[in-house]
């Protein structure tokens, strides 16, 4: 895909592309919030380590072991250490730099595979849709696994594209690709690479070729059986964790029934694809419609089997297990991006409607940057308008009118206000009351809910202030005792 008339142009454009990523995926969360997506859960387990210094095993914020592997929370907890770096900017910061880092890599592919037009379209494909934007700064792990699935596919992309066998030094760096997967997220960068990788070793000895997608048995295993002990050594010191991680969370993913839920469809992810990803999985459909003719002579190439296969082994396997949930396909969005970008460098003009190929590129492009920078911006101004980060306001008005070692949070209550108090321990209603009997409190978090038929034991009691829950059907009030009002000047 040659780009001379217009390499000018497309830079300038392609490093606005680049700025503009950037620039939504830090505004599409704002208000800055841990209160849906299960944020609260990732920032407690940093917390947690910060606090107690439970390096290993982090916990739940009401009982419970962290059910994600630590390294991310690790990151977590190194950026809260770097001084003048406070919690909202800690938390967020490894997601948004494994975005940054994703999409420059991908640009780097884009720019090798289809030039300078070829790297708008990666640029734009991977960072301009429904997925990609609301990751990039939230509280979870799905960026930093997506960027840690797509390196060892890269790596095996460069060896087939350079037709260069594996050297240790390669294999180490799998290996620590890999390693860095499975103690973000377990076992799941399995399921996105090793049918891939067995696909393509089959297509390849048919053709008695030799496979430069094979690192190694120490690369590929060394790294789940690290996670195998860990578990093992976790079960055994901790009889708990199989119960709930083992059985609760590895297991229950396979099963076809789940509290009472029946299993998606195996077109689930398809589905989902097709929507979060549009319009770049529609122009991917027609590319490839376009190009049916061609599809022998690409399927000559490794580099598209490789595609192919990375691709098409991590989707399918994910759409056989039974419980399905639509952040789950997100690592496939990388391959598929550059399946995309593959494609596009096959053609001079667009077949369809006689449209000149470069024109009509570069205006799909323009729209498609357009309409979800759009989106992006449009949903951030609903979410400041609605004031979804309500109970982050609450409790910011709450440290400023009360001294947190002399508050508490009475739970199970909404998870993100330990983290908005940086505390990790919270009280039962039965500890509350006590406490505040004995006066050892001077302000409580207590949900209407917990407070309900119990207001008499915390007589006489005046509320500080009030919030609705705006993702459940819950409010909070911060009640204290009511000499402190009368107290006051």
């Amino acid at each position: 895909m040659t780009t001379s008339p217009y390499s000018k142009p497309i830079r300038l454009g392609l490093y606005a592309l680049i700025g503009g990523a950037f620039l939504l995926f830090i505004v599409r969360n704002l208000p800055w919030h841990l209160d849906n997506y299960d944020q609260a859960r990732q920032a407690y387990a940093a917390l947690d380590i910060v606090q107690n210094g439970h390096w290993l095993f982090q916990e739940l914020p009401y009982g419970g072991y962290a059910t994600k592997p630590p390294l991310t929370a690790w990151l977590q907890a190194a950026c809260h250490a770097i001084p003048g770096v406070g919690w909202d900017v800690a938390l967020r910061l490894p997601p948004f730099a494994a975005a940054v880092a994703l999409l420059l890599l991908i640009y780097r592919c884009g720019l090798r595979m289809g030039g300078t037009l070829g790297a708008a379209l990666a640029v734009t494909a991977f960072a301009f849709n429904m997925m990609s934007v609301r990751i990039a700064t939230l509280v979870r792990t799905d960026m930093l696994l997506a960027l840690f699935c797509f390196l060892p596919g890269l790596m095996i992309l460069n060896h087939i594209e350079r037709r260069r066998a594996w050297s240790r030094r390669d294999a180490f760096f799998f290996f620590l690709a890999l390693l860095a997967a499975v103690f973000t997220k377990g076992h799941t960068v399995y399921a996105f690479l090793l049918p891939g990788m067995a696909a393509f070793a089959f297509i390849q000895r048919k053709r008695h070729e030799p496979n430069r997608a094979w690192p190694g048995w120490i690369a590929l295993l060394l790294p789940i059986l690290l996670l195998l002990g860990a578990l093992v050594w976790a079960v055994w010191r901790y009889p708990e964790f199989y119960e709930q991680i083992v059985l609760g969370e590895m297991v229950s993913a396979f099963q076809t029934s789940e509290g009472g839920k029946t299993a998606k469809p195996f077109l689930y992810y398809v589905a989902h694809i097709l929507h979060r990803w549009s319009p770049w999985s529609l122009l991917l459909i027609l590319l490839a419609g376009t190009q049916a003719k061609r599809l022998k002579a690409c399927w000559k190439d490794p580099v598209f089997v490789w595609l192919v296969c990375w691709m098409l082994g991590g989707l399918l396997v994910m759409s056989a297990i039974p419980d399905k949930r639509s952040d789950r396909l997100f690592p496939l969005l990388p391959p598929l991006t550059l399946l995309l970008v593959y494609f596009a460098a096959l053609y001079d003009r667009a077949h369809l409607l006689g449209l000149n190929y470069r024109r009509f590129m570069t205006g799909v492009i323009v729209i498609g940057a357009c309409l979800w920078t759009a989106y992006g911006l449009s949903e951030t101004g609903n979410d400041l308008r609605k004031q979804s980060n309500a109970l982050r306001l609450f409790s910011s008005r709450i440290a400023d009118q009360v001294s947190l070692e002399r508050l508490s949070v009475a739970g199970p209550s909404a998870e993100g206000f330990l983290c908005y108090f940086e505390q990790t321990r919270s009280m039962t209603v039965e500890e509350a009351v006590a406490a505040w009997k004995e006066k050892r409190l001077d302000a409580l978090v207590i949900s209407r809910h917990l407070l309900e038929g119990r207001e008499a034991e915390f007589e006489p009691y005046a509320v500080l202030d009030r919030v609705q829950d705006p993702f459940n059907e819950e409010s909070y009030s911060c009640i204290i005792p009511a000499e402190s009002v009368s107290d006051t000047p």
